[in-house]
């Protein structure tokens, strides 16, 4: 156990080994890192398990290998802070999914922390606008700097139908990924708000077979493989009218359904390197593809989630 911050083993830690089965994490044992850091559990490790680690108030959930090519793993912990300012904002996107009567909505904002410090999760500053009238709950899935994803509820603020997130900002990149459904009503439109504080633009994205029209939104890329257009938004609002209906997923399936396919295509994030011009939008538009065809990892049992 490492104390990153102050460049130190950190003694005295609560540490739970918990074997992950389908749709759960089991406990396993717990132990307390001793005056030199160090940790041990008796316990064979076979299979996928996870260590979760208690510091300062902050949990750090650290997958461990399947195979362990040793018996030593090392986890990392940081002192916490309450200024928002070591954080940075990086990319901000909206992918909009018009099916049928419903429209789809799928939010992800990315968090770079260059810091040795953990931002307190109550002093988040990622913001998300969710209008009040949808279908069923908003879902909040948050990928940190470890991999690992757990679900949090929005919480709200000050302002009519903007909610923030009380889940701590490590050191690397930390993903929030927000998706709900609205009725599609007749003049097919909906309202685009940039509501975060920090200066980063939203871009959003429009799969094939949709076009997006606002005076405040400028078409900046089409993406290659997808064929979805990329917009940004001008100012901080626009209500946006709908033309067509498409899904990001959909439109890849059907691509590796497609003639004379013999493997299914790289992942778009392999070929962002070679697109330099459209990197930031692309970079963006991976993780939207992503995140919308599940390939996230099992969640956290729900006990663990309120510790966080």
């Amino acid at each position: 156990m490492i104390n990153r911050t102050l460049g130190r083993p950190e003694s005295k830690v609560m540490v739970t080994l918990y074997r992950a089965s389908p749709g759960a994490m089991n406990p396993v044992a717990s132990v307390v890192s001793g005056p030199d850091g160090s940790f041990r559990f008796e316990q064979a490790v076979t299979g996928p398990h996870l260590l979760q680690a208690i510091y300062a108030g902050v949990v750090y959930n650290q997958m461990l290998p399947q195979q362990p090519s040793s018996g030593r793993v090392e986890v990392a912990v940081y002192e916490p802070t309450t200024d928002p300012k070591i954080v940075q904002l990086t990319q901000h996107f909206v992918l909009l999914e018009p099916i049928e009567s419903a429209l789809h909505v799928s939010e992800t904002v990315l968090v770079n922390n260059p810091a040795n410090r953990v931002l307190v999760g109550s002093h988040n500053p990622v913001r998300f606008y969710v209008p009040g009238e949808r279908r069923g709950e908003p879902r909040l899935s948050i990928v940190g700097p470890q991999g690992v994803p757990v679900d949090r509820p929005l919480i709200p603020t000050n302002k009519k139908n903007v909610y923030t997130v009380d889940f701590p900002l490590r050191p690397g990149e930390t993903r929030l990924d927000l998706s709900y459904v609205v009725e599609l009503g007749p003049e097919r439109s909906f309202t685009v708000r940039n509501v975060q504080e920090a200066g980063v633009p939203l871009r959003v994205i429009a799969p094939l077979g949709v076009t997006l029209h606002s005076d405040r939104l400028e078409a900046i890329a089409q993406e290659p493989q997808t064929l979805a257009t990329v917009y940004e938004l001008r100012g901080r609002e626009a209500r946006v009218t709908i033309q067509g209906s498409g899904s990001l997923r959909l439109a890849s399936e059907s691509e590796s359904r497609g003639p004379g396919l013999q493997e299914k295509p790289p992942r778009l994030y392999r070929r962002l390197a070679a697109v330099l011009a459209l990197m930031s939008a692309m970079l963006a538009l991976a993780f939207v593809w992503v995140f919308r065809r599940g390939l996230h990892a099992s969640q956290l049992p729900a006990t663990q989630k309120s510790s966080r």
